[in-house]
This record gives structure tokens, sequence and C-alpha cells, in this order.
């Protein structure tokens, strides 16, 4: 594995470099159960759950935890659908904790290391074909909330991730 990661060099620059090499190991799984094809429904009600859980994210050079990698994600909702072209989803996704590169504090020639918690963010999105042209396909109109719970949050130290956010938007398939 290859891994791009900021680095200090004299004179107060950064830039990336690749790690020359790094080892990522672990396991993933995930989870879904049509609750409506179980109960013979004429639509999809789908709980569903996906894990990543890493037991090795190594620098092989200096035997440290890779940075920027969470050991966990997750990704869990439920979904619902029915054959007139009604779809919803309801997703909440955790990055767990991580170490980080402290850039807002930094001091040359070290940049801090520093261990930032986990966070979960959810989002909605619901679907509905409006038109349909047979052969000559469909028209579907979508919209989206993003980050529904207003949860601040960032991947990166002192680079926050926007609030909650709506998107509406219309697509032809054929």
């Amino acid at each position: 594995e290859y891994k791009i990661e900021q680095v200090a060099k004299p004179g107060g620059i950064s830039t990336w470099e690749n790690i020359s090499d790094a080892t990522i190991e672990g396991v993933e799984g995930e989870f879904s159960f049509d609750i409506g094809a179980f109960f013979g429904w004429d639509y999809e009600i789908k709980p569903y759950a996906s894990f990543v859980y890493l037991t090795e994210y190594e620098d092989e050079e200096t035997h440290e935890d890779l940075n920027y990698i969470s050991d966990l994600n997750l990704s869990y909702g439920i979904t619902f659908s029915d054959s007139r072209g009604l779809s919803a989803n309801l997703n909440f996704a955790y990055t767990g904790e991580q170490k980080v590169e402290d850039w807002e504090n930094y001091v040359w020639p070290t940049v801090n290391v520093i261990k930032k918690g986990g966070f979960t963010v959810a989002n909605f999105t619901i679907s509905k074909k409006i038109l349909d042209f047979n052969k000559y396909g469909g028209l579907t109109l979508r919209g989206e909330i993003q980050n529904l719970l207003d949860k601040e949050y960032e991947y990166v130290k002192g680079y926050p991730m926007p609030g909650r956010s709506f998107f509406i938007g219309m697509r032809y398939d054929y």
C-alpha cells in the first residue's frame, strides 16, 4: 500500500510525499434485511449496516500508526422504496477516532500529532419518478439533506465541513 501525507520541509515549507511502505489490514462486513419482502409487502423497508475495522494501519518505516486513518468506520440506516418510483434513505456514517496533524499550532520543524475524536454524520435522500416514457426513459425528482442534524465536524483539523445543506435535482434516465 502507498499513502500520501503532508510533511514539513526546511524554511517552513510543507509538501505532500508518498510514504514508501505502509500496511493496512482489517475486516469488513455488511448486513441488510428487507422487512417488506419478509412479510410479502409490495414495498421495501430495509435496515442495513456495514463496517470496516482495521487491525493494522502502520507506516513500515517508522512503525507508527498512519495519520488520518480510523480503526473503525460504520454506515447504517434504513431504505424505503415502492413500485411506483418513490424511494427514501436515511443514512448515518460514523468515522472513528484518529491521529491527525495539528497545522493550526505548527512550529517549524515539528508538526504535533494529536488525537481527534470520532463523529457521526446523517444524510437523508428522497426521490420520486414523476414521468415514465416507457422505452424512452423517465424523469425523476430528487432531494437530499446532507448533514441532516447540522453536526459540526472536520476530517482535517482546522477545515470544518459544511453544515446542513439542501439539494434538489431532476434526472432523466433512458
